[in-house]
């Protein structure tokens, strides 16, 4: 969690820094919406001003599992919601092989 929210200040930091500048040439240039370009424009001109601080555990991730851990629990409660469901439906209680 510390590492999701160490991220999203990083995303913050970012847009607090070029928001004020695509503003700024929005109102300059009288233009009430800026295409793709012009503000890519605006982040390549005003990109040597960024500074970020380094975070740390940033460098660190978790190696990606087809099969999450949750799998297994999700799996049988769509199970049991199925069968829940056709007893409902069907008024009978009959066994579904899965």
């Amino acid at each position: 969690m510390l590492r999701l929210i160490l991220c999203v200040c990083v995303f913050r930091a970012i847009i607090n820094h070029f928001n004020p500048k695509i503003e700024s040439y929005a109102a300059v240039n009288h233009i009430s919406q800026l295409s793709e370009d012009q503000v890519l424009e605006v982040v390549r001109s005003n990109y040597d001003t960024l500074t970020l601080k380094l975070q740390d555990g940033l460098d660190q991730f978790e190696r990606y599992s087809e099969q999450p851990k949750e799998a297994a629990f999700f799996k049988e409660l769509v199970r049991g919601n199925s069968r829940n469901t056709h007893t409902q439906y069907m008024g009978h209680d009959t066994c579904l092989h899965w």
